[in-house]
This record gives structure tokens, C-alpha cells and sequence, in this order.
């Protein structure tokens, strides 16, 4: 269906009848183009439907069919556009949101679990004879060896095994008289 020259002069003006002829000859093609290009047949309509407003609004802007059907047809595809990274945006942030809080939740809750035991370790680290601490925190908290611990400390290998075997039990003890042996 092709809109005539009345039906134009008619729609520019305002004429209500107008527009409805302007809405019926171009809605379907519209939304179906629209369709092609987002493949969500809902937001296709709603694109359309959006567009045909927009020209009403500007309706006295139009003189002639090729027009009216040109800016229609740039003013749907600029909207699909906007849906389609608008949605891209939108998947990223949900993937971006569930990557932090579903697929690390375990993570989170273990990181926070061991902050929290390493802490009291620390705290516990001082009530123990000092070259067992100073053995324990070489060892465990600054990944030094045995051997380059013994050499920082001047000691005998030996001495340095029995410290950290000391310093492992008397934590052991203290981690298990607070209930915190369990987080282990």
C-alpha cells in the first residue's frame, strides 16, 4: 500500500485518520526488519511502534512518501543498534556480577575463613616462646626453608625442625581450646 499525496498533506497537518494510515502501511515491514536484525520479535514491535511515535512527533518535517519511508527505515535500524549494545552491555554486567557472586562465592567465603584463621594465628604467635614464633613465621608467613631459616636464626637445622613442631603443637593446642581447630 502506497500513501498518497492527501494522505500525507493530511498527516502533516495532524489528521489522526493520517497517521493510522502512515501506522498500518508500515508497522509489519518495520517490525519485521526490525525482527531480522534483534531476532526478539517483542522489542522488534516496541522499536516500531517507538519509531512511528517519533515520526508523529515530527511529522511536520515530511512531505513525501520516500521520506517518511527512509527515515522509518534509519530511525529502526539506529534502535535496534541501541538494543543490541544496550543487551551487550547488560549480559556483560550479569556475567560480570554472577562471575563475582555465584561461581566465587565458595572462594570468597574461604578467603574470608582464612583471613580470619591466620589472623588468630598471628594473635596466638605471641603467646608462644619467642624462637618458636620466630621459627613459625619464617616458615609459614615468609616461605623461608628450614635451612634458610636456621641460617637466619643461627642454628642447627635440628634446632629449627624441633621449634616448628613446637611451635605447631602449641598452636594446635590454642586453635582447638577457641574451637577454631575445625576451620583447619
Amino acid at each position: 500500500m502506497l500513501l498518497d499525496t492527501e494522505i500525507i498533506q493530511a498527516f502533516t497537518t495532524g489528521n489522526d485518520a493520517a497517521f493510522e494510515q502512515v501506522y498500518k502501511t508500515y508497522f509489519k515491514r518495520l517490525a519485521y526488519f526490525a525482527n531480522k536484525l534483534i531476532n526478539h520479535p517483542e522489542q522488534a514491535e516496541d522499536i516500531t511502534t517507538e519509531a512511528l511515535l517519533k515520526l508523529w512527533d515530527r511529522r511536520r518535517q515530511f512531505n513525501n512518501p520516500s521520506h517518511i519511508k527512509s527515515w522509518l527505515y534509519l530511525t529502526v535500524r539506529n534502535a535496534c543498534i541501541n538494543y543490541i549494545q544496550e543487551s551487550e552491555r547488560h549480559n556483560r554486567s550479569h556475567q560480570e556480577i554472577s562471575y563475582l557472586t555465584n561461581s566465587n562465592e565458595e572462594d570468597h567465603d574461604r578467603h574470608r575463613i582464612d583471613a580470619e584463621l591466620i589472623n588468630e594465628i598471628q594473635q596466638q604467635l605471641q603467646t608462644l616462646p619467642s624462637q618458636c614464633a620466630q621459627v613459625f613465621e619464617l616458615i609459614y608467613f615468609r616461605g623461608k626453608s628450614t635451612s634458610e631459616t636456621a641460617d637466619l636464626l643461627q642454628t642447627s637445622t635440628k634446632n629449627v625442625l624441633n621449634q616448628k613442631l613446637k611451635a605447631i603443637k602449641l598452636l594446635k593446642a590454642a586453635l582447638l581450646k577457641r574451637g577454631l581447630m575445625l576451620l583447619l
